[in-house]
């Protein structure tokens, strides 16, 4: 990033089943249900709610919730800036 602040994050999500996952942004993690959209090219948006940001690189991080996982397909993260 350029400068320090908040994003929020948007994505694109399709799975027969609904699972869950964590997404880890600027040390903030937070844990998701994502939808059953009924198949893998299905896809549903999902608000992810906002994440800070520093200067420099910043790592985006999305893992499977081993316990009860099923297969997703993420097609896309949005990025916006907040401030």
């Amino acid at each position: 990033a350029e400068k320090s602040g908040t994003v929020s994050l948007t994505t694109a999500i399709a799975a027969p089943a609904s699972t869950e996952f964590t997404l880890t942004l600027g040390g903030k993690t937070c844990r998701y249900t994502a939808p059953n959209t009924g198949s893998y090219d299905s896809y549903k948006f999902v608000d992810l709610g906002t994440f800070p940001v520093v200067v420099g690189k910043n790592s985006l991080v999305v893992r499977a919730v081993a316990d009860g996982w099923r297969p997703m397909n993420l097609r896309a993260i949005q990025m916006k800036a907040v401030n």
